[in-house]
C-alpha cells in the first residue's frame, strides 16, 4: 500500500511539472524537430497528461488485491492476489517523440510504485536539457531512500549501453529494431525482464471503395505528420491496379492543401531528426531510384518518384516524397523507412495482394481503406500485426484504452492505460489455510482405497 501512495504521489508530481512548464516543452520539442506547436502538443503533450488522467482515476481497477475464498479442501483455504511493483525500472526512449515516450512509460511505471531511471535521446537535447534539470527539482528524493522514484541519466549509446549493464529489475525499450535486438541480447542471459517497443513497415492496403477525398486525407496527415517520423506511420501503399492514378491524384491534391506548393516554406510542416537520419533517407531514395529488378508483379522495376524528393541536409529539409515502381529488393521496399518518403504498390486481386504480403515480416500496425467491411475483417483475421486500424488511422495508439504494443520484429509487450500498470507489476499469490481439516489420505502411506476416496472427494468438490 505504501508504494502505491508514493506512486499516486509521483504522478501528481509528474502532472505538476508538465503544467507549470509546458510552453518550455513545446518550445524544446520544436527546436529539437521543428514540430509545429500544434503537432507537439497534440501528439505529445496531451497524450501524457491524458495518460496520467486516466491512471490517477482508472488505476485502482488493477492495483486493488483480489480475495478469492474456497480453496482446495472443504473450502477452508483463502488467497489474495496482488499487483506487485518490480522496483527498479529502467526506461530508455527514442528521439523522434522525446517527451511522450520518455513520460507515457513513466507514468505507469511510478504509479505502479517502481523507481525509475530515464535515459532520453541524446538526439533530442533540447527536450533532454529540459528533462534533466526539472526532474531533480520535482523528484528530489527523501532521506532513507537511495535513489528518488524519478531520476534523469543522459548521454550517448556509450551510457546506455553501460546502463544495461547494471542489475534491473525491469527495462522498457522504445527504439529501432537493430538497438533493441541488442537490447534483448544484453538483458535475456541475466533473465531480466523487458519490453521491446519497436517499429515495422506498416502497409496501407486500400480494398474496394477506400479512394476516397477524406480517407486519402487521413492518410496524407497519418504519414507526414512529424515528418514521417513515427513508428505507427504509414509505411507504403497497396492499392487496386484501377485505383492508382485516382489515388496518386488525391494524394498530391492534399499534401498541396496541407503544405502548399513548397512545404519548405511551410510552418505546418517538420524536418528530420538528425543528420544521420536524413542521410540515411537520401541514401535509401537514391539507392531505391537506381535500383534494377522485378516489381511485386514480376514486371521490369521502373522507379518514377510522382511528386517530392527535393531535400535540404543544412536545414534537415525534406520534401514529402511519393514514389511508384520499386523493386522488390530496393531499400525502401524492405527496410523500414521511418521519414516522408510514401512508396505505393499496385496489385491485381485479393489473391495476388495476400502473395505480397505474406512475403513481409509482421508489422506493428496494419492500416486498411475501404468500405467493404467484410474485406477489411478477412485481413484482420489473417495478418498477425500488433494492431489494425479500420478508415482510420494513428488513434489505435493515442487512447489509454486501448493496450498498445507490437508482435515478431515489431516488438513484444504492452503499454497504455492500464496495460501499463500490468506491465510494470508481477502478479504475487498469498495463499492461506484457514482451518484444520485434512484428508487423511493426503499423506503416505496412502493406502489401497486413497484414488478411490480423492475421485469421491473431487466429484462432490465440482458439484
Amino acid at each position: 500500500m505504501a508504494e502505491r501512495l508514493a506512486g499516486r504521489t509521483a504522478l501528481l508530481q509528474l502532472r505538476q511539472m508538465i503544467k507549470d512548464h509546458e510552453p518550455d516543452f513545446l518550445a524544446a520539442l520544436q527546436q529539437d524537430s521543428g514540430k509545429p506547436l500544434v503537432e507537439a502538443y497534440a501528439a505529445e503533450i496531451s497524450l501524457v497528461l491524458d495518460e496520467i488522467q486516466f491512471l490517477l482515476r482508472q488505476g485502482h481497477q488493477v492495483l486493488k488485491p483480489v480475495k478469492i475464498w474456497g480453496l482446495g479442501l472443504w473450502f477452508q483455504n483463502q488467497a489474495v492476489i496482488s499487483r506487485e511493483p518490480f522496483g527498479r525500472v529502467l526506461v530508455i526512449s527514442p528521439w523522434n517523440y522525446p517527451f511522450l515516450l520518455s513520460l507515457l512509460p513513466v507514468a505507469g511505471a511510478l504509479l505502479a510504485g517502481n523507481t525509475c531511471v530515464l535515459k532520453p535521446s541524446e538526439l533530442a537535447p533540447a527536450t533532454t536539457r529540459l528533462l534533466e534539470k526539472l526532474v531533480p527539482r520535482y523528484f528530489p528524493g527523501h532521506p532513507g531512500l537511495e535513489e528518488p522514484c524519478l531520476k534523469i541519466v543522459t548521454g550517448d549509446a556509450k551510457v546506455a549501453q553501460a546502463l544495461l549493464q547494471e542489475s534491473w529489475d525491469f527495462v522498457f525499450f522504445t527504439g529501432s529494431g537493430k538497438v533493441g535486438q541488442i537490447v534483448s541480447e544484453t538483458l535475456s542471459p541475466r533473465l531480466i525482464p523487458h519490453v521491446l517497443e519497436l517499429g515495422g513497415k506498416n502497409p496501407v492496403i486500400i480494398g474496394p471503395g477506400g479512394v476516397t477525398p477524406a480517407l486519402v486525407r487521413r492518410l496524407v496527415w497519418a504519414k507526414f505528420i512529424n515528418c514521417g517520423q513515427t513508428c505507427i506511420a504509414p509505411d507504403d501503399v497497396l492499392v487496386p491496379e484501377k485505383d492508382m492514378e485516382t489515388l496518386a491524384g488525391h494524394l498530391i491534391n492534399h499534401l498541396n492543401t496541407f503544405y502548399g506548393t513548397d512545404p519548405a516554406q511551410s510552418p505546418d510542416y517538420g524536418r528530420i531528426g538528425h543528420d544521420r537520419h536524413f542521410d540515411r533517407l537520401v541514401q535509401m531514395l537514391e539507392s531505391s531510384l537506381a535500383c534494377t529488378g522485378q516489381t511485386g508483379d514480376h514486371q521490369a522495376a521502373t522507379p518514377r518518384l510522382l511528386s517530392g524528393g527535393q531535400h535540404n541536409r543544412t536545414t534537415l529539409y525534406f520534401a514529402p516524397t511519393l514514389i511508384t515502381g520499386l523493386a522488390t529488393n530496393a531499400p525502401l521496399a524492405t527496410e523500414e523507412i521511418f521519414g516522408p518518403i510514401l512508396p505505393i504498390q499496385t496489385y491485381r486481386d485479393e489473391t495476388h495482394l495476400r502473395e505480397l504480403l505474406s512475403a513481409r515480416p509482421q508489422p506493428l500496425t496494419v492500416y486498411c481503406l475501404s468500405q467493404d467491411n467484410q474485406f477489411a475483417q478477412r485481413l484482420s483475421r489473417d495478418i498477425r500485426t500488433g494492431s489494425f486500424a479500420h478508415n482510420q488511422f494513428i488513434y489505435q495508439a493515442a487512447s489509454s484504452r486501448l493496450a498498445f504494443g507490437g508482435l515478431g520484429s515489431s516488438g513484444h509487450g504492452r503499454y497504455h492505460g492500464l496495460a501499463s500498470l500490468l506491465t510494470f507489476t508481477y502478479e504475487k499469490t498469498m495463499f492461506k489455510n484457514a482451518g484444520n481439516f485434512e484428508l487423511k489420505q493426503q499423506f503416505p502411506p496412502y493406502g489401497a482405497d486413497a484414488l478411490t476416496v480423492y475421485r469421491h472427494f473431487v466429484r462432490y468438490l465440482r458439484r
